[in-house]
């Protein structure tokens, strides 16, 4: 059996199963199963594959019908530049954090140009904005943070894995350092940062229990409820984030959040009651996610 006939056989397993392009996962479990890269797949497409690759690959398949993510299923993912490890009692790094993560590179770039600039990723989950950052930009500084000791465990894994290369290039920026702490939001920093922090970003829980309730099966029953609920509001822990803000922003220093489409004017107006010059930033799908609050005091 080829993978060709593999693909073939299965596509109606995952669209029967909810999933919108069963080919895409098809073709990178087939990958995951044989251990061919994508191109050497192709080259080889009309090849037996091992009896013992078969069975794997319908396996995973089987996993995957289940709703389970693909990506704890093969145990990591694409962000950027970077192969993120993944962990089933992680949240999974999503496509549209990507635009949040690009915003804060692009902030962190433009104050590297006067000097060492201090970012602090807030509910660093899998270590994926916090390392983008320090992988990219030249002169930084990072911490990542989060609550979850699981989740800091993982972002740990990621910061070696990308530090010795093991994630893909460019490993971390020369001229920068990157590390991950436990603690509830802002508690684990050191108050030398006070003032301090040009960047400040975070992609907090945002949604209400409801929408969890009503989400895709890989985010309600595969994410952990503490990176996916912010309160009976959805808001509780972003607020707490703009609330304490201006105590740790440099007064040329920029907080990027990401928000629930439903909410961004919410939290943009709590960005300038607090005293940050609010605006708001498109995902890749013309919808608002990420709040950007900027300081302007002299």
């Amino acid at each position: 059996m080829s993978v060709h006939d593999l693909i073939v056989r299965h596509r109606a397993t995952l669209a029967a199963a909810g999933i919108d392009r069963p080919e895409a996962d098809l073709h990178r479990l087939a990958e995951y199963a044989t251990g061919a890269t994508r191109r050497e797949l192709r080259a080889r497409g009309a090849d037996e594959v091992p009896a013992d690759a078969v069975m794997r690959f319908d396996a995973l398949v089987a996993r995957r019908a289940r709703r389970e993510p693909l990506q704890h299923i093969i145990g990591q993912t694409q962000f950027r530049t970077i192969d993120l490890a993944c962990a089933a009692s992680v949240f999974v790094p999503r496509p549209e954090t990507e635009v949040l993560a690009g915003l804060a590179i692009d902030a962190a770039r433009q104050r590297a140009e006067s000097g060492r600039v201090r970012v602090v990723d807030l509910c660093t989950g899998s270590g994926a904005v916090a390392l983008s950052i320090a992988a990219e930009v030249d002169g930084v500084d990072v911490v990542g943070v989060d609550i979850d000791p699981v989740a800091v465990d993982l972002a740990r894994r990621n910061l070696l894995r990308v530090a010795s290369g093991a994630a893909g290039p460019p490993g971390i920026a020369p001229r920068s350092s990157c590390a991950v702490l436990v603690g509830d939001l802002f508690a684990p920093l050191d108050v030398a940062w006070h003032g301090r922090v040009d960047v400040l970003v975070a992609n907090p829980p945002y949604l209400t229990p409801a929408e969890v309730d009503g989400a895709e099966p890989e985010v309600r029953d595969h994410d952990p409820q503490i990176a996916l609920v912010g309160g009976e509001d959805g808001n509780q822990v972003s607020l707490a984030i703009v609330r304490s803000a201006l105590t740790w922003l440099s007064p040329t220093g920029v907080m990027l959040l990401e928000v629930s489409e439903l909410r961004a004017d919410d939290i943009a107006a709590a960005v300038d009651e607090v005293g940050l010059a609010a605006s708001i930033a498109l995902d890749l799908t013309g919808r608002p996610r990420v709040v950007v609050g900027t300081a302007h005091r002299a």
